[in-house]
């Protein structure tokens, strides 16, 4: 994996076994990578670095802190039809106008991870519509199941969510280009809250967020140092899962560690005001493979909206 940063320090922290480091100019940056560098990077001088400890990976871009979203402009730049390596990552240490699905803000902080990844399958994907959102939440649970204490703790809100206990830990997003049926290229982003814990006030569809450090207290097994790497290559294991054809054990894994499925659910609309209307009632029976909500007394599944367990309320 070829690496470039904007910032020693901040790469230290989440890969701090890399040393030989070389000082290069952005316009040095060719091919496929250049358009990307050019709108990640604020600056003209990067260093670089190579690892092969990661190389499913091709590229890394870092930055320090990010003025606005990074996945926002990785999809930017596919609405422009402008070229993206495959598997390249970008991360970011801090940033502002980061963001959760629909949009809802995601406070990003020195101290957890915040990244996005994008792939080029050029292939035909079973349920692709949901498909990448799958794997990323799965990849973020697994790698806290890394994480001894910690294993068989976390669990997955639908949709996107990642929460140990009532407490929001991570968010993740996916989205996906296709040209007729095949799947160009997929990127998703992931925001895993692991040193600071976000100060926000909560709601009956978040009731609390946290960090992995507010259950674990050993800084060897749980930080960004230790976490970043298992993460990418989380990510990729489950990459090559899905395009080999085993969508079936992600989604399955995905119900395993469902906190809804046999609970009592509210279902709300989903919009940016809080003039929200109550969609369905009832017992979750299951979630089927594009993620519908299946609850019972309903006649069809639910396919958008937001979730409240109603054992949440006033509690």
């Amino acid at each position: 994996m070829e690496i470039y940063t904007d910032s020693l320090p901040y790469i230290r922290t989440i890969l701090p076994e890399l040393c030989d480091w070389q000082m290069v100019n952005r316009n040095e940056i060719t091919g496929s990578l250049k358009i990307p560098a050019d709108r990640l990077f604020n600056t003209d001088l990067l260093y670089h670095a190579s690892s092969e400890n990661y190389e499913n990976w091709e590229y890394l871009l870092a930055v320090e802190s990010a003025p606005c979203s990074q996945y926002d402009i990785i999809g930017e730049l596919c609405r422009e039809n402008n070229p993206i390596p495959d598997r390249f990552i970008c991360t970011a240490g801090y940033g502002k106008g980061f963001h959760g699905f629909k949009g809802r803000k995601w406070a990003s902080l020195p101290g957890n991870i915040h990244i996005t990844a994008y792939m080029t399958p050029n292939m035909e994907l079973p349920s692709a519509g949901v498909g990448f959102t799958v794997l990323a939440v799965k990849s973020v649970v697994e790698t806290i199941d890394s994480i001894p204490i910690l294993f068989g703790r976390s669990s997955i809100k639908w949709v996107n969510d990642i929460l140990i206990g009532k407490a929001k830990v991570s968010g993740a997003l996916a989205n996906i280009q296709s040209c007729g049926k095949l799947i160009t290229g997929a990127s998703i982003g992931i925001g895993l809250n692991i040193e600071t814990t976000p100060l926000i006030g909560g709601d009956s569809f978040v009731p609390e967020a946290a960090a992995l450090r507010d259950f674990v207290s050993d800084n060897n097994i749980c930080s960004q140092a230790v976490l970043f790497g298992k993460l990418i290559s989380i990510i990729y294991k489950n990459y090559r899962q899905y395009i080999n054809g085993n969508y079936t054990e992600l989604i399955g894994f995905y119900r395993s560690r469902s906190a809804l499925i046999g609970q009592d659910i509210i279902v709300r609309s989903d919009t940016s005001d809080d003039k929200t209307t109550e969609l369905a009632r009832g017992k979750l029976l299951q979630i089927g493979d594009n993620l519908e909500l299946f609850i019972d007394g309903r006649p069809e599944p639910l396919t958008s909206g937001r979730v409240i367990l109603e054992n949440w309320i006033d509690t």
